[in-house]
């Protein structure tokens, strides 16, 4: 008989940084104060159709020189890819890092992004039936690679779509991977930007949203 061999060590991982954006709340600091307080966010009369939604601010506001893109590219890019590269940028500054500083410890740094939607492109389909142009396209697999092409980075770069799951999927997978060590570390992302009102209409059609 052969002993059974030792269980392998599990690496530790820390979070070292955190950003993120929901309506009604510009950063993670306000969004608890809002907790604390108990204030909801109203749903906006702004949103087309019979089906009201909680929108974010400012939506359409990015700096889009900053992020080596012009403003023409930027306007016919998917929000939720501005939303990442913004959200990834927030996080390094809230850990005291920037990109280059991050894979000093260890070149190989991956990014892992869970999304649901992509529907922004739903909105150019007048335009490529009166012209047969089509230009601009929601992929997921864009959301990691806009960002780990951006910062420079150097390990995995990796979509995920598990539904209502995505987010957890997402950071479930990136702690696995820094505790097998195929990552040095790893930035975790994840955005559900409903940009088209069809999104709300397939819920509403199938009975998925409260009638207040």
């Amino acid at each position: 008989l052969r002993a059974a061999p030792a269980p392998a060590r599990r690496r530790g991982a820390a979070i070292v940084g955190v950003s993120g954006r929901l309506p009604g709340a510009a950063d993670l600091d306000d969004l608890w104060e809002r907790l604390r307080r108990g204030a909801v966010c109203p749903p906006s009369e702004r949103w087309p159709g019979p089906h009201r939604a909680v929108l974010l601010d400012d939506i359409a506001t990015f700096d889009s020189r900053a992020f080596h893109l012009s403003p023409a590219e930027a306007r016919l890019l998917d929000p939720q890819e501005r939303l990442v590269l913004q959200s990834v940028w927030e996080c390094l500054e809230n850990a005291g890092h920037s990109a280059a500083s991050l894979q000093r410890d260890g070149r190989r740094v991956a990014i892992f992004v869970g999304a649901m939607w992509s529907d922004y492109d739903k909105w150019a389909l007048p335009r490529w039936e009166r012209t047969s142009q089509a230009p601009t396209a929601s992929l997921h697999a864009n959301l990691a690679n806009r960002a780990s092409w951006f910062f420079d980075l150097r390990g995995a770069s990796l979509a995920f779509n598990t539904a209502c799951s995505s987010a957890l999927t997402a950071l479930g997978l990136a702690q696995e991977a820094l505790e097998r060590g195929d990552c040095d570390a790893a930035i975790v992302a994840s955005v559900n930007a409903i940009a088209h009102p069809y999104h709300l209409a397939v819920l509403g059609t199938q009975g998925l949203l409260a009638a207040d």
